[in-house]
């Protein structure tokens, strides 16, 4: 037990747990510090994502343009250009966002949008997928039994949480695992709420950050990204943080649909798919448009 070995480790746990919720309201320096101290003492569960799986990301554009290569669809490559904190990346970070399911991906960035690209009777959105070149090793955080039934990968969680309790068990006493899974669903919470303002997102943001810097090796504390709920299709999927590193190296872009939606009427009114893509990662719209009824 590693309490055998280190004494002091259930009180130096309380301490950066409380520190942790201590700074939620100084500053996101004190947050990224906090989480950062926490991360080093408790373990993450996570899961493989099979080569293969596909994703969803979606992007609004403004509404006489159309996007016309992966480069417009994919990660910011202007990260100075990044102003606001968001679920996992900071000001002038870009971070790949994308969703196990085209509708979460699509509702997520809808009304995640900034203030005036949802304006008006149409928004444009374009939907692209992407494939996995090799598995990934992904972070989740600890869902609520509800939202872990409507997950798509919802075998591979509990069988994450399965071999998880067994780690538990093996290395910390009663006291300390039940501190760490406090911890763990502190921050899931974090993830299944609505952010009200920018610092709504500072725990969240500094979370991803701790576990995907490759600051620490153990086993149980470095991974290749984040999954979390999706709360804007009310768990019906699972939404996707990345580095823009392994996009690089285990994406890949496969196809792309374009589409009108109606913000109002939380509808789509018509979409496109590509007919056309070139070796360049570039691509054309030019199939009819069809209307679709939902």
């Amino acid at each position: 037990m590693i309490e055998d070995i280190l004494p002091g480790f259930y009180d130096e746990l309380c301490a950066a747990f409380s520190d942790l919720r201590r700074s939620e309201r100084l500053g996101y320096s004190r947050v990224l510090a906090a989480t950062e101290q926490l991360v080093e003492l408790i373990p993450l569960p996570y899961v493989e994502i099979s080569k293969g799986a596909r994703l969803y990301r979606a992007r609004i554009s403004a509404l006489p343009q159309s996007f016309r290569h992966e480069r417009d669809i994919s990660y910011n490559p202007h990260p100075e250009l990044i102003k606001r904190f968001g679920r996992a990346n900071e000001p002038k970070q870009s971070v790949f966002y994308a969703g196990t399911d085209p509708a979460a991906a699509l509702f997520e960035t809808i009304d995640h949008a900034p203030p005036g690209e949802t304006e008006g009777p149409s928004v444009r959105v374009t939907v692209s997928v992407w494939r996995l070149r090799a598995p990934l090793k992904m972070g989740w955080v600890p869902f609520a039994e509800g939202v872990l039934d409507a997950s798509i990968w919802s075998d591979a969680y509990r069988e994450s949480a399965r071999k998880f309790e067994e780690y538990c068990r093996s290395n910390y006493t009663d006291r300390v695992a039940s501190l760490v899974k406090e911890a763990l669903y502190y921050l899931s919470t974090q993830y299944a709420q609505e952010a009200k303002s920018e610092d709504g997102y500072h725990v969240t943001c500094a979370y991803f950050n701790s576990i995907t810097r490759a600051r620490f090796n153990a086993e149980y504390t470095s991974v290749d990204g984040l999954l979390y709920p999706s709360v804007k299709s009310r768990y019906q999927g699972d939404n996707i943080a990345f580095p823009p590193t392994v996009v690089d190296r285990r994406l890949e872009f496969v196809d792309v649909m374009e589409m009108l939606f109606d913000p109002r009427g939380r509808k789509i009114t018509s979409a496109k798919v590509s007919d056309y893509f070139g070796t360049d990662g570039s691509f054309l719209f030019i199939r009819p448009e069809s209307d679709f009824d939902s």
